[in-house]
């Protein structure tokens, strides 16, 4: 019989204290394998923030590039589900690195993570957790200068149409952020009115939002991917 090792030993005894695993292969005592973790790693094509079509076209002069390291779903849901709500805060920050890895170079300077709302219920700000990773990977300053203003709600729970319905300025900045060019990320984008709402405030305190990055997208059914490839 194979005699376990140190650190085998050291996670089997933390699983059994606070229980944990591998979303993919179901590795106890870890929140996440490395390899698990990169295998679902597919970044999706650049995305319009303004309409959620095709970056590129002449409609996205204005917009802003987004950028998703896969779809919302699958093993990329669960592992996301993991890291929300089981306090996997190691999983996000391998997450942000991940990140880091896929973004062009585009002379931004900070990177600032969608708030919280204090309505979540949650222990953390993922996307907090997701910049650091970001921050520590690419060498680009975090700030959390982000705040949702209060009465804004919460968007768990709302349909598309409610999602879209968040008020101009909803959030708001703490802080002066003239000069400073910025990457914005959240965790997912579902309709896109978080991150809509988050660079209104970001280009309210001077500054400009050059990109945004989140870690899965959900697609709309029949969407078209640069493959050619149909979301079912």
């Amino acid at each position: 019989m194979r005699q376990m090792d140190l650190s085998e030993f050291f996670s089997l005894a933390v699983h059994f204290v606070w229980p944990q695993y591998c979303p993919a292969c179901g590795r106890v005592g870890v929140p996440f394998c490395e390899q698990c973790l990169k295998e679902i790693f597919e970044p999706l094509p650049p995305f319009c923030l303004e309409c959620g079509g095709k970056y590129g076209v002449p409609c996205c002069a204005d917009s802003v590039p987004c950028f998703a390291a896969t779809s919302h779903s699958g093993l990329s849901r669960r592992f996301m589900i993991n890291f929300k709500y089981r306090n996997a805060r190691r999983t996000g920050l391998a997450m942000g690195r991940l990140l880091a890895g896929m973004l062009p170079d585009i002379g931004a300077n900070i990177v600032i993570p969608v708030p919280l709302r204090s309505s979540s219920g949650r222990e953390f700000n993922q996307s907090l957790v997701l910049s650091r990773g970001f921050s520590e990977e690419a060498g680009i300053a975090e700030y959390s200068e982000l705040r949702w203003r209060l009465g804004a709600g919460r968007q768990m729970g709302k349909g598309a149409s409610a999602r879209r319905a968040i008020p101009y300025g909803a959030i708001a900045a703490s802080a002066n952020l003239a000069g400073k060019r910025a990457i914005l990320i959240d965790d997912v984008c579902t309709t896109g009115s978080t991150l809509r709402a988050a660079r209104d405030a970001v280009h309210g305190a001077g500054g400009l939002v050059v990109a945004a990055l989140v870690w899965s997208r959900r697609l709309r059914i029949g969407e078209i991917l640069d493959d050619g490839e149909v979301f079912p």
